[in-house]
């Protein structure tokens, strides 16, 4: 239950009643644990797999034009396969600023814009 109490004044302040209001949370509460239980599944296969895989998050101007490749998560495969250690947070540029021009603009064609679902 969450419980909230509010006092009822009369005009010279002095409390006259309080309001008491009960909501049942319990179905919220399931849905937090079933969500938190999900995470922990997710979490688990992510870090378990042999194949190295990163989320990135990829940024452009109002044009089109890539403007950062930010990495958001990434597996312990993806940390020993590139060599990238504590990559989070940090942008592609910054962690790899040979890697070669040509793939960020294959990635910019490979992503999709999430407003609108285009290339």
């Amino acid at each position: 239950m969450l419980i909230s109490a509010d006092p009822v004044l009369r005009p010279n302040g002095i409390i006259e009643s309080i309001i008491c209001t009960y909501h049942d949370i319990t179905d919220r509460r399931r849905a937090e644990e079933a969500l938190r239980q999900s995470e922990e599944r997710y979490r688990a296969l992510f870090n378990s797999l042999i194949e190295g895989y990163c989320i990135i998050e990829m940024v452009f101007d109002a044009v089109g034009n890539q403007l950062i490749i930010a990495f958001l998560e990434f597996n312990p495969a993806f940390e020993e396969q590139t060599g990238l250690h504590e990559a989070h947070g940090k942008l592609m540029r910054e962690l790899v600023p040979e890697h070669e021009e040509h793939w960020f603009e294959i990635y910019r064609k490979s992503s999709v814009d999430r407003r609108t679902g285009a290339l």
